[in-house]
């Protein structure tokens, strides 16, 4: 579960994100919402790999909902 944890995207497609700090807040499927400096921002999972906890999450490996990925293992 990634709700509440600090985040940095490290690299995206999207190059206006990249060096984004925040507390991600929302996870749905395809979509991330973090909140940085008092904003709230979705970010496609699809385009971002992601600094969480000091370890690289590659945002195409997590394209399910939260649930569906606790039963995975």
């Amino acid at each position: 579960m990634l709700i509440g944890k600090d985040c940095v995207i490290v690299e995206s497609t999207m190059n206006s994100i990249v060096g984004l700090k925040g507390k991600i807040i929302d996870e749905t499927k395809n979509m991330i919402r973090i909140e940085s400096a008092g904003k709230r921002i979705y970010v496609p999972k699809i385009c971002v790999n992601m600094l969480v906890n000091g370890n690289i999450i590659y945002g195409k490996d997590i394209m399910k909902r939260p649930v569906d990925r606790v039963y995975r293992r």
